[in-house]
C-alpha cells in the first residue's frame, strides 16, 4: 500500500508491503524492514490498539571506493544536471553533477585535477550507490 504522509511540514511517500511476519517499509526511497511488536499488559482493555511498528536507522552512508580518476556515486538518486563533458578540463572541488536523493539536491565535486576522458551517465538517468559517473585522466 502506498500513503503519503506530513511529518513537521514535509510530505513524504511510504509504501508498505506485508511479507509474513514483518513489513517493508520504503519512505522517500529508503527501504526498511519492520516488524510489529505487542505488548499486553494485565487487565489492559480489549480494544484495539495501533500497533507498534519498529523501524532501525538507515545504515550510514560510507564513502565509495573507486579506480583513481572515477567519480562514483555516493548514493541512489537522480542526474540533475551535468556540469561538464568530455574533453573539458576540471580542477579539485569544481561540481560535476547536481544529483537529486530523496528530493534534496547533492553537489558532486571533482576530487582531483585533470581532463573528463569518460562520461557515461546523463541527465535524467537513475544512479545507485557506486556506479560510476565520470573518469578523469
Amino acid at each position: 500500500m502506498k500513503y503519503r504522509i506530513e511529518i513537521n511540514g514535509k510530505v513524504h511517500e511510504v509504501e508498505v508491503e506485508e511479507k509474513g511476519t514483518s513489513y517493508m517499509v520504503r519512505v522517500d526511497g529508503v527501504s526498511y524492514e519492520a516488524r510489529i511488536t505487542e505488548e499486553k499488559k494485565r487487565g489492559e482493555s480489549q480494544v484495539p490498539q495501533a500497533p507498534v511498528v519498529s523501524v532501525p536507522s538507515p545504515a550510514p552512508v560510507s564513502k565509495v571506493e573507486t579506480a583513481p580518476g572515477s567519480v562514483a556515486a555516493p548514493m541512489p538518486g537522480t542526474i540533475l544536471k551535468v556540469h561538464t563533458a568530455v574533453g573539458e578540463p576540471v580542477k579539485t572541488g569544481d561540481i560535476l553533477f547536481t544529483l537529486e536523493a530523496m528530493k534534496m539536491e547533492n553537489e558532486i565535486s571533482s576530487p582531483t585535477s585533470g581532463t573528463v576522458k569518460e562520461l557515461p551517465v546523463r541527465e535524467g538517468q537513475t544512479v545507485n550507490t557506486g556506479d560510476i559517473l565520470l573518469v578523469i585522466s
